[in-house]
């Protein structure tokens, strides 16, 4: 048994990659990608621009996917009117041989 807690950093958000989460996962990354443009751009200026931030949520998130990721973690908010270009992953390491 394992347990560890995490916490939240003012800023990011904290996206569950477990297999029973993934529409909760859907919708969080269709919210981000929404609100990742204001709401007085136009639309057809807007939906181009959301549809390219959606595929790069989609990509980093199959990203940290692929590396066994359990949780991932995305600035979402400014600081000092730049985006952070960061993140971080939460995966679980099983010993195959606890024994050595």
């Amino acid at each position: 048994m394992s347990a560890y807690s995490i916490v939240q950093i003012p800023g990011w958000e904290t996206l569950s990659l477990h297999p029973r989460d993934h529409g909760a996962l859907e919708r969080r990354l269709n919210e981000l990608a929404h609100g990742s443009v204001p709401a007085e751009v136009p639309r057809d200026t807007a939906t181009p621009f959301r549809k390219e931030v959606r595929k790069e949520l989609a990509r980093v998130v199959e990203q940290a996917q692929a590396a066994g990721a359990g949780l991932l973690a995305l600035p979402v908010e400014k600081v000092d009117g730049a985006a952070i270009p960061a993140s971080y992953n939460v995966s679980e390491w099983c010993d195959p041989d606890p024994m050595m």
